[in-house]
């Protein structure tokens, strides 16, 4: 807890197989690649604490390369558990793309349509007449974003009824007109999901069991709830004080069939080959989800890779600190799956899965230094950064976190008023210049940036706060 208030007051010698998991029977893959670059990479990314992942690549049905860093979970004992090919992760919106395989099933079998509207199921729900379950599939329905209401921080952690959720819904405004534009929105994913029970008289896990996991013999994927440690399902962790912290997980309720899932980089590249090849949906179902709309298709986004033309169909996750990324390549029948529990770089994309891709296809590009040289300032440079600064919440304005960064034997502090140590003092965090306006702090991981002025020089009364890849901007107090 303290560390969250800390953050919101500061505010892979070449080769083709990679490390695969003792025992296993997996054909591997015949594309050549730097096999010790990229086993580099996932260590620097480990013994740096910038993330820790497990993450395995397959192409044309062959197994190129997997390995998992870190760990999974801390034991009763307090002890780190090592991540093995088996444990599961929260993946966040991947979910939304066995979502829509489902949906698009319920199409094939003359039970639902495109066009069929949201108020055949939700008249309730503002322009329910004229949204489709297209529009919700392409995120072009104009229903608010659920997660985006400044009330979701009050029930995220709580069980959540499809009750409970509709009067949530009901109450919002339309964004825009239905298939005006595109805007994402997770609202329309938990729709489609309660629709699909509504339809089969089951709940959404028995038929992603009967549907999916059953057919594909997926056996670590399932509907996710409460984080079983016991079932080797990783916790997610922040880091702070020199280690990894457990983060406080939502109730997987509240993401249902816009999140909720759980699986391994395994059990995801399996589906990802299965619904691209048409095991899962008719060559027409599946060059309807392809086909996209400001890069987002039915339940599948379309990203570039280089500017040579490369691209892959897939989706990135993101819930309760779990990171994830599903892709394929269809050009060479490749699928990556990431999945990270523990992340402290500026962006998971960027950072690791590009730069995973980049190894994997050869590319340029360097291996991360996480070095840093500390500068020595005098005390008439620290001085311009001495003040009291305050953040403001952009999503919630009456938010305001006040911190006072002050010198002591010429070193720069910040003190958090709201946040106080064992013996009831407020908490103090000391930082090192690595620049003459950066300053860094290695036990919690937060980089201080003060900005510059249009002419060049030095801003002392703008600073960016940079904490397990999140940037907050503080403004020193009039």
């Amino acid at each position: 807890m303290k560390i969250i208030l800390i953050v919101l007051s500061l505010v892979l010698a070449s080769g083709c197989v990679g490390r695969v998991a003792p025992g296993s029977d997996t054909v591997t893959a015949e594309r050549q690649f730097d096999r010790q670059k990229m086993d580099n990479l996932l260590s620097l990314l480990s013994e740096n604490n910038k993330a820790i992942l497990s993450l395995e690549i397959v192409e044309k049905g062959k197994q190129a390369y997997q390995d998992q860093t870190g760990f999974a979970y801390y034991d009763s004992m307090g002890q780190k558990v090592k991540a093995d090919a088996q444990t599961q992760y929260r993946v966040g919106s991947i979910t939304k793309m066995f979502t829509a395989t489902l949906i698009m099933q319920l199409i094939e079998q003359g039970k639902l349509s495109l066009t069929t509207p949201l108020s055949t199921f939700y008249p309730e729900i503002k322009n329910a007449q004229e949204i489709t379950i297209d529009h919700m599939l392409m995120h072009r329905s104009g229903l608010f974003n659920y997660t985006a209401d400044t009330g979701f921080s009050e029930y995220k952690y709580k069980p959540q009824s499809q009750a409970q959720m509709i009067v949530r819904f009901s109450s919002f405004e339309p964004n825009f007109k239905p298939g005006k534009k595109y805007s994402y929105s997770n609202t329309n994913y938990m729709l489609l999901g309660y629709i699909i029970e509504t339809i089969t008289g089951e709940s959404y896990q028995t038929v992603l069991q009967k549907k999916i996991i059953n057919k594909l013999n997926l056996k670590n994927t399932q509907l996710g709830s409460a984080i079983d440690t016991d079932k080797n399902q990783a916790q997610s962790f922040y880091f702070s004080r020199g280690d990894w912290q457990v983060r406080n997980p939502g109730h997987m309720s509240v993401a249902f069939a816009a999140g909720a899932i759980i699986s391994n980089p395994h059990d995801l590249n399996i589906f990802s080959q299965a619904l691209m090849s048409g095991k899962l949906v008719s060559k027409k179902s599946l060059k309807q989800m392809l086909s996209s709309n400001y890069g987002y298709g039915r339940g599948i986004a379309r990203y570039p890779f280089n500017r040579n033309g490369r691209y892959c169909h897939g989706l990135l996750g993101l819930i309760d600190g779990f990171n994830s990324a599903l892709l394929y390549f269809p050009e060479d029948d490749m699928s990556l799956a990431v999945s990270a529990n523990g992340l402290a770089l500026k962006n998971f994309n960027d950072d690791v899965v590009d730069a995973v891709l980049n190894i994997y296809y050869d590319r340029p590009y360097e291996l991360p230094d996480f070095s840093y040289q500390i500068e020595s300032l005098d005390e008439k440079q620290l001085g311009l950064f001495v003040g009291d600064f305050q953040f403001q919440s952009p999503r919630n304005r009456a938010t305001k976190i006040e911190s006072t960064l002050f010198l002591r034997n010429g070193q720069l502090f910040a003190r958090i008023p709201d946040v106080h140590n064992n013996d009831g003092k407020a908490l103090e965090v000391s930082f090192v210049a690595t620049s003459d306006r950066t300053f860094f702090n290695e036990s919690e991981g937060i980089q201080l940036t003060f900005d510059t002025t249009w002419y060049g020089s030095i801003n002392p009364d703008r600073c960016k706060v940079t904490h397990n890849g999140i940037d907050y901007d503080f403004q020193k107090a009039n």
